[in-house]
């Protein structure tokens, strides 16, 4: 077979891939060239050689990707020993596995299938191929890739082929696609909590969405609806929360405003139906300390008096305590910290 009838088919195949990376602007591309080993079926009169050549993917989706490539092998007859050269091509679908196991991120393996042949001395084999490879990504521009494939010819000649390539990013008509590791649709440049699982919601900061705000993320979280302000512990859960209910000095009137606080609180309990809460009372150090612990005690009676009889939380789930003034939040020495310290907290007791 003549060089020019090669390089003619060269074009040919080349004018074949010019399409797939045309189709779309400003999607990504990965370009591979490769060395490889051509290991062909016993049925053929040619020497095992090695195989070079290049690849062009186009990624359609996050785990999948189309690909056309050629490829050169010089060989020789196995009955005479005449060298020749051949063209080797493919048309495949390629299917990111994802992660598996422990391996890292930067692991990426793949299954592969299509359309494939070769044409070498004047014949031109055509058949299906299927194989497996795995890319390394070294960096964000450069990954390692591997891969051992099949052809399954319609004449019954089956070849096997394995390759090593370097994979380099490509981008037509426009700007490169942001790169999103962890593929929660956030830019990894505009990213602040990379690496989140595959499949939770995100924030336009790619963190993951805290809906009540308690610090634990929604598909962590065990106790939803905290209210705010809560102290909760790695699952999400109330472990101590601090009403906003306060009082008058001398006073354990629960006053309207406070209401819509106290509401909150009740639909929390009425979300985790599990807990039971002790309603504690707390003073300034204004006055003496018996007068103090008779009063925040009334003040825990008074909001616990609110969540039974205007909210409908179940008595046997709450207990009221006064503490007097033995746990001040705040300095005393101010009207701002003693009007803190004048305060109902619930404790979660379970």
């Amino acid at each position: 077979m003549s060089i020019k009838r090669n390089l003619m088919t060269a074009v040919l195949i080349l004018m074949l891939c010019t399409p797939l990376a045309w189709a779309v602007e400003n999607k990504p591309y990965n370009l591979t060239p490769y060395l490889g080993y051509h290991f062909f079926d016993g049925k053929r009169d040619f020497n095992d050689r090695p195989e070079f050549g290049i690849l062009m993917e186009r990624t359609l989706k996050k785990d999948i990707g189309i690909e056309a490539g050629i490829g050169g092998i010089f060989t020789s007859k196995s009955s005479n020993d005449d060298s020749t050269f051949g063209l080797t091509y493919r048309f495949n679908a390629n299917y990111y596995i994802g992660q598996l196991g422990s391996l890292d991120k930067k692991f990426m393996p793949y299954l592969t299938g299509g359309i494939g042949g070769d044409y070498i001395d004047n014949e031109a084999l055509l058949g299906l191929n299927g194989g497996i490879g795995i890319k390394y990504l070294i960096s964000k521009e450069v990954a390692l890739r591997a891969e051992a494939r099949r052809v399954f010819t319609f004449k019954g000649k089956d070849d096997y082929i394995v390759m090593l390539g370097l994979s380099f990013p490509l981008w037509f008509g426009g700007k490169p696609a942001p790169i999103d590791a962890d593929g929660d649709g956030v830019a990894d440049e505009l990213d602040k909590c990379p690496g989140t699982p595959r499949g939770v919601k995100v924030d336009k900061d790619g963190c993951p969405i805290d809906s009540d705000g308690d610090g634990v993320p929604d598909y962590q979280d065990n106790c939803p609806r905290t209210p705010k302000g809560a102290k909760v512990d790695k699952a999400g859960c109330v472990i101590s929360i601090t009403l906003k209910v306060n009082f008058d000095t001398n006073k354990s009137v629960v006053k309207d405003e406070f209401l819509s606080e106290i509401e909150q609180f009740a639909n929390f309990m009425k979300d985790n139906p599990n807990i039971n809460v002790e309603i504690q009372g707390h003073t300034d150090n204004l006055g003496n300390a018996n007068a103090n612990l008779i009063l925040s005690d009334e003040r825990a009676n008074a909001v616990m008096s609110v969540l039974v009889n205007k909210f409908n939380v179940p008595q046997k789930r709450l207990s009221a305590k006064g503490y007097g003034m033995t746990k001040p939040v705040e300095s005393n020495d101010t009207a701002e910290g003693r009007a803190k310290n004048r305060r109902v907290e619930a404790v979660v007791v379970r």
